[in-house]
């Protein structure tokens, strides 16, 4: 474990296997193997080595190896060259790079916004059919 910009780093090293549910917050790094599904509030990046066989939650999802199950990335999702994916994908922002191979369907969803931050559907339709009304 070890820490970058203050924030938390831990490696499941090459030759690792965890057996079991994951959950965590910082960065997680795989270049071992999970057995069992990943939830993290931060970054989880799968290394060219890494193994995960169960689903993937977290805010953002880097891949360079191996992920059979699916993948909710809440913020974004890069597939690298090596990566391969059997399983469905959802994210917010979705990188794929030349050579990645998702085996599944992939997904898009709007960014997450606060409900008061959009207008009122009233004002928008009323002020279009004022301006509809004035134009006749």
């Amino acid at each position: 474990m070890g820490t970058a910009a203050g924030h938390t780093i831990s490696i499941i090293a090459q030759g690792t296997t965890v057996h079991g549910n994951l959950e965590a917050a910082g960065h997680i790094l795989v270049e071992g193997t999970v057995e069992g599904s990943s939830s993290v509030r931060g970054l989880l990046t799968v290394a060219e080595a890494g193994i995960v066989n169960g689903d993937v939650h977290a805010d953002v999802v880097i891949i360079k190896g191996r992920v059979n199950g699916n993948i909710t990335a809440r913020e974004r999702l890069e597939l690298h060259e090596s990566a391969v994916i059997v399983g469905d994908v959802l994210a917010t922002t979705l990188v794929i790079r030349s050579g990645a191979v998702i085996n599944g369907t992939s997904r898009m969803q709007a960014p997450q916004k606060s409900l008061r931050a959009l207008p009122r559907p009233d004002r928008i339709l009323g002020g279009a059919l004022r301006r509809l009304a004035a134009s006749a």
